[in-house]
């Protein structure tokens, strides 16, 4: 993440594209993909599989042995979990993701400038109860 050095911004700014640093420098990044929706309104989701375990139910599942598909064309030391959730929307599925980013990210910093999470800020009124339902269920 590009950071200014300009001690005088009122907000960080928060990058949830920047590559999340393993919680060990020797631990490899495991990656997850998240599928939304069913039919033809698909969307999938990548993310660090760390991010995606503060996820309460995610991390249940993760714990099961052999739970989760792997990924076609994943070597053993890139393997990909996928797991479908059919039932959430892709759009309310993008904002529980961008949470569990945030989450992983700042959930152990020590320090008084923690970014405001913006997920939140602009959500159409038709999605709020999708992303409240999901993030129930999710145990987010």
């Amino acid at each position: 993440m590009a950071s200014s050095s300009s001690s005088s911004s009122s907000s960080a700014e928060l990058d949830l594209n920047e590559e999340p640093k393993p919680l060990f420098s020797d631990a490899p990044i495991r990656y997850i993909t998240l599928v939304a929706g069913s039919g033809d309104d698909i969307q999938e989701f990548t993310l660090n599989e760390e991010a995606a375990k503060t996820s309460g139910l995610i991390n249940d599942m993760l714990s099961l042995t052999g739970f989760g598909e792997e990924e076609e064309g994943a070597s053993s030391s890139s393997s990909r979990k996928r797991l479908e959730f059919p039932d959430i929307p892709g759009p309310a599925m993008k904002i529980i993701c961008d949470h569990m980013i945030y989450k992983f990210r700042y959930a152990n910093v020590i320090t008084t400038r923690i970014p405001k999470f913006t997920g939140l800020d602009e959500i159409p009124s038709t999605l709020g109860l999708h992303v409240v339902v999901a993030t129930n269920a999710l145990r987010c």
